[in-house]
Order: structure tokens, then C-alpha cells, then sequence
């Protein structure tokens, strides 16, 4: 019977953990703030579907809810979380469409400005 060898039992260790930005601490608090994670819970379960995907005619079950205006840029707290609480501001979307908003907002731009009209 051939000998089975036993893979290393030795622990891989964990690479050490990258200390945050300032920026990226000042998101977290946001994200992780009750009002948000509640309402993006709801947003979610009323909006299935990636909502810009839908406008191009394609239905796919969305993994995200993005913000429309980004409210990181704000310098005023009240203005960000009024920004990151309004359901006006959010659109439910697929990891792809997400990666596409964020990486060429070009080829987005005309089918956001339809979806932000048909909101209003």
C-alpha cells in the first residue's frame, strides 16, 4: 500500500493587517452605522434586481446598493449621512455594474441620468 504523506500541520500565518486611512476609517463609520445597514436591508429586499441593468432591458438579482452621490465627498457630517440615508440616492446593482460605475462612469453616464429622471 503506497504511503500517504501528510501535508504540513503548521499554521499558515496571517499576513499582518494594513493599518486603515484616515479616509477609509471615515467610510467605515458610516457604513457601519445602524440607519444605513437597516435601510440598505430594506432597499435591497424592494429592489431585487440591478436597477441600471433593468433599464438596458437585462435581469440580474442584484448583490449591491450604491449611492448615486457619493457622500464621501462632503465635508459636512450632517450632509453625508443625510446623503448616505436618502433611498432617492441609491440604486440597487450587480457586482459588474458596480465595478463598471467605479472604474468608467462614461459608459454609465447616459443610462444613470435615465434612471435618476425615472426616480424623480
Amino acid at each position: 500500500m503506497p504511503k500517504i504523506e501528510r501535508l504540513s500541520t503548521k499554521r499558515r500565518q496571517r499576513p499582518a493587517r494594513r493599518e486603515l486611512t484616515d479616509d477609509q476609517k471615515r467610510k467605515a463609520k458610516f457604513y457601519n452605522n445602524k440607519q444605513w445597514k437597516a435601510l440598505r436591508q430594506t432597499y435591497y429586499q424592494n429592489h431585487p434586481l440591478d436597477e441600471v441593468q433593468k433599464i438596458c432591458g437585462r435581469i440580474r438579482l442584484a448583490e449591491h446598493v450604491h449611492h448615486l452621490i457619493k457622500f464621501d465627498d462632503q465635508a459636512d457630517d450632517r450632509i453625508k449621512m443625510m446623503l448616505l440615508t436618502d433611498p432617492d440616492n441609491l440604486v440597487s446593482v450587480t457586482t459588474y455594474t458596480h465595478t463598471l460605475i467605479h472604474t468608467t462612469p462614461e459608459l454609465l453616464h447616459e443610462q444613470q441620468r435615465i434612471f435618476l429622471e425615472e426616480k424623480r
